[in-house]
């Protein structure tokens, strides 16, 4: 996992906590998870059950193992109440930590304890871990920086769950070494060594972990009653879904979890080995999968994540009905031949996917409480959490125990295709599977989707470019800078939200070809964190993609910014200015007006001088109208001047019509204009609007055409202004029958004074006998036109 910027933190003395203690605490943390699994594999894992079973314990008893340590997360509100007045959290953490631990070498040192004494231990046990899981959770919270919260608990729950399946092996053989202690000669002693080693690695899992740095809380500001305290995380309702969708889903795990190695004992009579590789396939699962996991998750939202995997997860208890008594034979090159029962060739086959979905589940809780969980009092807050949880979750082992004891004193004669008898076991997960689609999912979709997070909907109904998104993604972060910039290209031509976090990375990238890539993708995205990431990044001193990002922001159109568009263009690089002004342009906001007015009337460069004129037309800034004209008729070359006049013709009518006009008259005169003139008769004959004047529009029209194709300029001119009064439908003398909408219209009245003014201006320049080009000409033509348009 690399090292990414974080806020600064402080410890409990109030010292910093540096980038690298930091990195170097989250490591820890991994390496002392990792025992810490070990000793869950080694404690409460297989050896607890098969303990109780040896035992003689009953469903409900064996039940009960799980539902004790649901129910010992109550502890955890009294605990996390008194632990917020604590200035460290590490220090009563570990206390207790270790006191838990050290519970287990009871049972290592009596390994014939009874099944009520097993009960207590556990108990205990729970309590202690409950006592100071909140305080836990909270301190990592604190630590972990936001921006690879996902990532890091993907890369740890790979890491713990290789360890996890270590022990989880090491268990088996233990417990196959020595002989069952239901059969004459067996001994308990596989027990009591595992348990042992139990405790020896979760003592080691708290001594390491006190090298994790401890932020310092953030302190309550508001002191309430303690009533008040408990309900308020829940206030927020997006804590309270998760909360109770988690809590469910602890029920349906609890359902099914210990009963499946009861079910394969009893029914198949499979070694302890066996069922120990079924857990071992299922966190094979978790380990190569987990990394993506958490990387996926940054990518589309914990709560998309999260539907995904609860989507999925049920139908991997189809293997359950697909399980016979029969033993299956293999022979493979370097172990030879070996046989297997059919029911553990096929849970291995699943859990190698299915192990990795439902770690899944957990690694969503984990990222959405973390997330959800208010900075202020967060260490009470996740005792809440995990107290409403393991109480919901409480019921679901009993309910599993008491359905297995029914089961088994009225049992079903109905036999399943596969020769199997129809048992407890497949109750159990029937009932698992409609509780997570009918319970956990729809409380799950209650929570608010955060900006960023795909739709559920989206991932639901096009997975396949869903797939494509992530496939782009991971692409992203390839080794080749080629590879990299065309993911990013295409990710941006993909526009989705999800992706912004991905490409704000690789505004970092060592490959020029990656930056301006990724640059122009967030500006193809849009969305507010992408126009964000890309001011923020334009506001920097040291940005060498200014007009890159410039143009970028073209695209998105967001008035956030125009601040520092107008800061940029205030520089002398000519191609950001260029870059800016039209940016400016297309957002609209009036704040630059003002900026693009100065640069037009200063700027020697051409790039910077058509920028502005557009951009100005852009913003209908009709004041800037004679300056544009006066630049046209100096402009250096004719594509300055057409460029120069495209903006005055957008200003006086519409651009595109112009454009076509201009492009059109330029390569063939006459084209274009004369058969717009029959157009604009043909339309003055038909509407009732031009009826009281009539024959003088007929008659002015005809000069024109006539003027027109004998390229006439100076008739041209005289005919537009002797009609003028013709032309204007905001000047209510001329027809007091126009359209009310069309003289009340701010912008188009400003529009048909700035097309009088320039047209007087025509006037002027005939009377005084100076040449009066065909472009010139040809914008009073257009707006004569536009304006019968605009009324018509």
């Amino acid at each position: 996992m690399t090292s990414e910027p974080t806020t600064q933190l402080l410890d409990v003395a109030g010292r910093r906590i540096s980038q690298r203690a930091l990195m170097r605490g989250l490591r820890v943390n991994m390496v002392a998870g990792a025992l810490g699994n070990a000793w869950a594999a080694m404690a409460l894992g297989m050896a607890t059950t098969m303990f109780m079973e040896c035992n003689g314990a009953s469903g409900v008893m064996i039940g009960l193992i799980v539902t004790v340590q649901q129910l010992a997360m109550v502890t955890q509100i009294p605990a996390s109440l008194y632990a917020e007045r604590l200035a460290s959290r590490k220090r009563y953490w570990a206390t207790l930590a270790l006191a838990q631990r050290l519970v287990w070498l009871v049972p290592a040192g009596l390994p014939r304890l009874a099944a009520a004494g097993m009960l207590a231990i556990v108990a205990l046990s729970s309590i202690l871990t409950h006592a100071c899981a909140a305080c836990w959770y909270s301190w990592i919270a604190d630590l972990v920086p936001e921006r690879i919260r996902g990532r890091f608990w993907g890369v740890r729950q790979s890491i713990t769950m290789a360890a996890y399946l270590l022990a989880m092996a090491a268990a088996g053989w233990l417990l196959d070494a020595f002989p069952d202690p239901r059969t004459p000669g067996g001994s308990f002693t596989g027990f009591s060594l595992c348990f042992a080693a139990a405790a020896v690695v979760g003592v080691l899992d708290i001594l390491i972990h006190l090298a994790v740095p401890e932020p310092r809380p953030t302190p309550r500001t508001v002191h309430l009653p303690i009533l008040e305290q408990l309900l308020a995380p829940l206030r927020d309702r997006d804590f309270l879904w998760i909360t109770l969708s988690f809590g469910v889903w602890a029920m349906t795990v609890g359902l099914t979890g210990s009963f499946s190695v009861i079910y394969l004992t009893r029914e198949f009579n499979v070694s302890y080995t066996e069922v120990a590789a079924t857990s071992i396939a299922a966190g094979l699962s978790t380990v190569l999968i987990g990394m993506l996991w958490g990387r996926l998750m940054d990518r589309i939202g914990a709560r998309a994540f999260g539907a995904l995997m609860l989507a999925v997860t049920p139908l991997f208890s189809i293997v359950w009905f697909l399980v016979d008594d029969s033993v299956l034979s293999f022979t493979l090159p370097v172990i030879g031949s070996f046989t297997v029962h059919q029911p553990i060739f096929l849970l291995v086959v699943v859990n190698l996917l299915a192990g990795g979905f439902y770690a899944g589940v957990s690694l969503c809780q984990f990222n959405l409480s973390s997330m959800l969980a208010p900075k202020e009092g967060r260490t009470l807050a996740m005792a809440v959490h995990w107290t409403l949880v393991g109480l919901i979750g409480a019921v679901g082992p009993l309910a599993g125990g008491a359905i297995t004891d029914y089961f088994a004193r009225h049992p079903l004669n109905t036999v399943l295709p596969t020769g199997t008898h129809l048992t407890f076991y497949h109750a159990l997960v029937v009932l698992h599977a409609l509780l997570l689609w009918l319970g956990v999912l729809p409380l799950l979709m209650r929570v608010r989707r955060r900006e960023g997070d795909v739709s559920v909907h989206r991932l639901v109904g096009n997975p396949l470019r869903v797939v494509g998104i992530l496939n782009n993604m991971m692409a992203a972060e390839a080794a080749a800078s080629r590879t990299r910039a065309r993911a990013v290209r295409r990710l941006g031509d993909q526009r989705v939200g999800v992706a912004v976090e991905t490409l704000i990375e690789r505004l970092d990238d060592p490959a020029s070809e990656v930056r301006e890539e990724s640059v122009a993708a967030l500006g193809r995205v849009g969305t507010p964190a992408a126009v964000s990431a890309l001011v923020e990044r334009l506001e920097a001193p040291a940005c060498d993609l200014a007009p890159q990002i410039a143009r970028a922001l073209r695209g998105a159109r967001n008035p956030e910014a125009v601040d520092a568009l107008l800061r940029r263009m205030a520089g002398d690089e000519h191609e950001t200015q260029a870059e800016c002004a039209r940016t400016l342009g297309e957002i609209g906001d009036p704040r630059a007006v003002s900026l693009l007015l100065h640069v037009l009337r200063s700027t020697q460069d051409a790039r910077v001088l058509v920028a502005c004129a557009d951009a100005l037309a852009h913003l209908h800034s009709f004041p800037a109208l004679p300056e544009i004209l006066q630049r046209a008729r100096e402009a250096p070359s004719d594509v300055v001047r057409n460029s120069l006049a495209l903006a005055a013709g957008a200003l006086l009518g519409n651009r595109d019509e112009f454009y076509a006009l201009l492009t059109a008259e330029t390569e063939h005169p006459g084209s274009l204009i004369l058969p717009q003139l029959a157009r604009v008769g043909r339309l003055v004959e038909r509407r009732p609007v031009f009826r009281p004047r009539l024959q003088a529009l007929r008659l002015m029209l005809e000069a024109l055409e006539e003027a027109c194709e004998n390229q006439d300029g100076p008739a041209v001119v005289e005919t537009m202004w002797r009609d003028r009064d013709l032309i204007s439908p905001s000047v209510p003398s001329a027809h007091p029958e126009g359209r009310a909408e069309a003289a009340s219209d701010p912008l188009h009245k400003a529009r048909v004074l700035s097309g009088l003014w320039y047209l007087g201006q025509l006037h002027q320049a005939v009377a005084r006998k100076e040449p009066v080009g065909p472009i010139e000409v040809l914008l009073g033509v257009h707006f004569v036109v536009s304006c019968l348009w605009a009324e018509g």
